[in-house]
């Protein structure tokens, strides 16, 4: 007998240990705490879902809780990750029954879902209402190391405590804590995930010589964006993991890769890495030379097309979700 139970506190040990025999050991401290930690906000119900047979987890979908607003409305919703049974059941009816009871009643989100994945969604009417790219931008020396990298081994890890991140870059300086930020929303006409201090602190500043955050100092606190260095297929690369901005996207958004360009080039990265969910971002980023290499869909079981086109798009980033953490395909590879 199979059971789908949302007894999130009850099987907790259970959780951790089906996660890490599931997925890429390589950063797990940081799995814990994002998926784990934030996931028993007391501001949210929990709507994860695990199937459970003989006392042991046999698949599960974890929903991240989050705000988005919409128009002048603020809904909450979750994001949908780490959707996996395991394989001796992949052929029944888990995995259908896991995603229906998770969303049944409940604002879903989710993005970069594998092929078949994306087909048992689109069967229980979770559609597609938008797509995003993922791009990167190789300096010179990136591009002279290009025939080599790939052949480095993926176990190799980036030395962040080893760069010095400057405190001022163009227009942007260096912060410390979340304290910079004063609104939740910024004034943009998209669908936007909150992004509020607190979201800001739990998310970026938990721990030292993780993520990199620069503000704008003629407008502290809304223009902002976040890095991170990783290692990418042997490639020593600046992941941008968040950004937001106001006003003229076109003039604003440049800014911010102009800097984060300047920030790789002087600490000597290969490259930088990013995503984007607007049209006009993505491009800029073409016109800033960056190149699309990967083109995937956001789904929603509670907003359409219709909705994305009003609001002149949704705009999200590698900090939403779980999209900056590849553990299952090893892209990526952290200190």
């Amino acid at each position: 007998m199979i059971l789908l139970t949302k007894q999130f506190d009850e099987l907790y040990q259970k959780i951790i240990d089906f996660n890490t025999r599931n997925y890429e050991k390589n950063c797990l401290d940081e799995y814990l705490y994002y998926r784990f930690k934030i996931l028993t906000n007391p501001k949210f119900t929990n709507n994860s879902v695990f199937a459970v047979q003989k006392d042991e987890i046999i698949g599960q979908l974890l929903m991240l809780p989050t705000f988005i607003k919409l128009g002048d409305k603020e809904v909450v919703c979750n994001w949908g990750m780490d959707y996996i049974v395991i394989p001796e059941h992949r052929l029944g009816p888990v995995g259908t029954g896991i995603l229906r009871n998770a969303t049944k009643g409940v604002n879903h989100l989710g993005y970069g879902l594998g092929r078949e994945s994306l087909k048992i969604h689109n069967m229980l009417g979770i559609n597609v209402i938008s797509y995003y790219n993922l791009c990167i931008w190789l300096s010179t020396r990136g591009y002279l190391r290009l025939p080599t990298a790939f052949r480095q081994k993926r176990s190799e890890k980036l030395n962040t405590e080893a760069l010095k991140f400057p405190d001022r870059v163009n227009g942007f300086q260096r912060v410390y804590d979340a304290k910079f930020r004063k609104v939740i929303y910024d004034d943009i006409p998209y669908i936007q995930p909150y992004r509020g201090e607190d979201y800001i602190r739990n998310r970026f500043f938990y721990k030292s010589n993780r993520y990199f955050v620069y503000v704008n100092n003629d407008n502290y606190q809304n223009i902002y964006f976040v890095i991170r260095p990783v290692l990418f297929k042997g490639l020593n690369i600046m992941l941008l993991v968040d950004y937001r901005y106001n006003g003229e996207a076109y003039r604003e958004f440049v800014g911010i890769l102009n800097s984060v360009k300047s920030l790789a080039k002087i600490l000597k990265m290969d490259g930088v890495i990013t995503m984007s969910s607007l049209k006009t971002l993505s491009k800029t980023l073409n016109w800033m030379g960056f190149i699309p290499y990967k083109r995937r869909e956001i789904v929603s079981n509670f907003l359409n097309k219709m909705d994305v086109n009003k609001s002149n798009g949704i705009i999200i980033t590698l900090a939403d979700s779980d999209g900056e953490f590849y553990f299952s395909r090893n892209e990526w590879s952290y200190t």
